[in-house]
């Protein structure tokens, strides 16, 4: 008796998969076994029809009804048929994370450059600077501007600690130079090589 409730709870189990895989892959109305029909749906048995099939993300995966109609859903989902908004709550979780908002805003870099002592100096408001050679006009120095106080330069910069930006420019910019750039004469640079 045992083994006739086993068999027919198998079997029910079996054809519940079966019928919700017929439903979601075999039906006219969610997939085409011919593309060029004009109906825009899916190609049945594939991954943009069902993410479970041979190339899905969830390839050799589904191994419940649950997987396979969550794989129905993600397939739609990545191909543009369904929004994120009309997700069923009930697969939600195969989602992927939704993408980061892109800053659109354009921040323009600001330039201040002066010549002095046979070189051009430029600093810039994302607080770096270069020394150019004055002869060939080639980046001779780069610098990094930190805050007074700093004292510390990053490893890979010619010098251990920082020094007072005076230093840098040999007094060429002044604080109103340096004000658009959002600094001012007690900030200190670290220097390398370009």
């Amino acid at each position: 008796m045992h083994k006739f409730i086993s068999v027919i709870i198998i079997a029910l189990l079996f054809s519940g998969l079966t019928v919700s895989v017929l439903a979601q892959d075999g039906a006219s109305d969610y997939c085409t076994t011919n593309l060029d029909d004009g109906s825009g749906l899916p190609e049945c048995y594939t991954s943009a029809d069902n993410e479970c099939y041979a190339g899905g993300v969830f390839e050799a995966k589904c191994d419940s009804p649950w997987m396979w109609n969550a794989g129905w859903y993600l397939a739609r989902f990545n191909q543009g048929l369904i929004s994120r908004a009309d997700f069923p709550d009930f697969y939600r979780g195969v989602l992927p994370p939704e993408p980061a908002e892109e800053n659109t805003s354009v921040i323009s870099l600001i330039e201040v450059c002066k010549l002095g002592f046979g070189n051009e100096y430029c600093a810039y408001s994302n607080k770096t600077g270069t020394r150019d050679a004055g002869a060939d006009n080639s980046v001779e120095e780069v610098q990094l501007f930190l805050p007074p106080g700093t004292a510390t330069c990053p490893a890979g910069y010619t010098e251990a600690n920082t020094r007072p930006i005076t230093d840098w420019h040999g007094g060429l910019f002044t604080d109103a130079d340096l004000a658009p750039l959002g600094m001012d004469n007690t900030w200190e640079f670290c220097y390398k090589p370009a």
